[in-house]
């Protein structure tokens, strides 16, 4: 449905209105080929990458202080490496994940300890908030934050702290929006604010804010009710021509809502906790812990991302800006998330006993021949 959008897109810059949609076929495709070659590449490689690729990804979100950083709306998310653009957030997501099926891991006697939580919380949350600082993209880093707390409060024995943190977070966010709903900003005064607090604001009352704020979120629920329970019909929705803005991203669940109706938006949702569910399958199935946890990391992420989104659109949740994970556009988001979904391929072949290429032990094994191959030699010069 979200190529039936971007088809339709005019372009706001004097764009074809087909820039879109080849644009997003390149990595889509790109993305499959991927994701179907790395699903036969045993996932113990991500192991000893993990290092590797942590470290990487915190070097990707600090150039973009530099002249690769690219800037868009204000926030700079994107690097421009040789003529290839892609957004930091979508490579942070994959390397918070593996870094963390690492060190629970590594550190599995030390699961029961509070120490080992704020380690796991310091790795994930502090690439979140140097995320957030340089690239000011909250709704990305509120994703990390989630996939690190959700791997914690599932793999750790530290119920209790959990517990508390996530109701310290309640009381003191609830506060403040009670707050704020008894006090809401005129509009002067609504200009003169933060625009996160201006999204909080139209959340709690959106046709009080239906011309600035709230624009976004009336003119979803507009699509949304138009749509009935059958739709409009695949590609004759109206709102998306002009009165949504970033109708293929943020926006598209309300999209499908207008054009495929309530039987086409439950059957997406349904789509959506059908691969959860099987991906829970086989994070509960797989003996290695390590495995385990990458799995369950995908899953947090798709699950949060994907709540997160339609709850936007059906103003369950503030305006964040986040996009539906397979569907909304965004090349490096849909190739990153493939990439995730191969990795769970890869446990899952794994695990059933399927052939993959292990590249951790095909390296092993040449290193172990190249220093017999040297002893030989070195044995034969002495004997002659």
């Amino acid at each position: 449905n979200y190529l039936m959008d971007l088809v339709d897109c005019r372009g706001t810059h004097g764009l074809p209105c087909t820039y879109l949609l080849k644009k997003q076929l390149i990595f889509v495709v790109l993305g499959f080929v991927v994701c179907f070659i790395c699903q036969f590449v045993h996932y113990s490689i991500f192991y000893k990458l993990a290092k590797v690729t942590y470290v990487g990804g915190i070097v990707s979100v600090l150039l973009l202080k530099t002249s690769l950083g690219v800037s868009a709306k204000g926030a700079t998310r994107w690097l421009n490496i040789l003529g290839i653009q892609f957004q930091v957030a979508e490579l942070i997501k994959i390397c918070v994940i593996i870094m963390l099926a690492y060190m629970v891991q590594h550190y599995s006697k030390y699961l029961n300890k509070i120490r080992l939580v704020i380690r796991l919380w310091l790795a994930g949350g502090g690439v979140a908030i140097l995320l957030l600082v340089i690239s000011n993209d909250l709704s990305s880093s509120l994703v990390v934050l989630g996939i690190t707390f959700g791997i914690t409060f599932v793999y750790t024995r530290s119920e209790k702290l959990h517990f508390f943190f996530m109701g310290g977070v309640v009381i003191v966010v609830g506060t403040y929006l009670w707050n704020l709903k008894q006090n809401l900003p005129s509009m002067d005064e609504l200009e003169k604010m933060s625009f996160r607090v201006g999204r909080l604001a139209a959340w709690l009352d959106p046709e009080t804010y239906a011309t600035n704020q709230g624009y976004q979120t009336m003119q979803s629920l507009y699509a949304i009710g138009s749509g009935g329970f059958w739709g409009k019909g695949l590609g004759n929705s109206v709102q998306k021509l002009s009165a949504i803005p970033e109708a293929q991203n943020d926006m598209i669940f309300s999209i499908i809502c207008e054009e495929l109706g309530l039987i086409g938006a439950t059957t997406l949702i349904g789509l959506i906790i059908y691969l959860c569910y099987e991906m829970l399958k086989v994070a509960l199935n797989t003996k290695s812990l390590f495995g385990s946890v990458l799995v369950s990391g995908v899953l947090i992420h798709i699950s949060l991302q994907s709540f997160i989104n339609i709850g936007v659109n059906v103003n369950l949740l503030p305006n964040t800006g986040i996009g539906l994970p397979f569907i909304s556009y965004g090349g490096t988001a849909v190739f990153c998330q493939l990439m995730e979904i191969a990795i769970v391929l890869s446990v899952a072949r794994v695990e059933n006993g399927c052939n993959s290429i292990n590249l951790v032990k095909m390296l092993r094994v040449k290193n172990i021949n190249g220093i017999k191959k040297r002893k030989r030699t070195s044995i034969s010069k002495t004997t002659v």
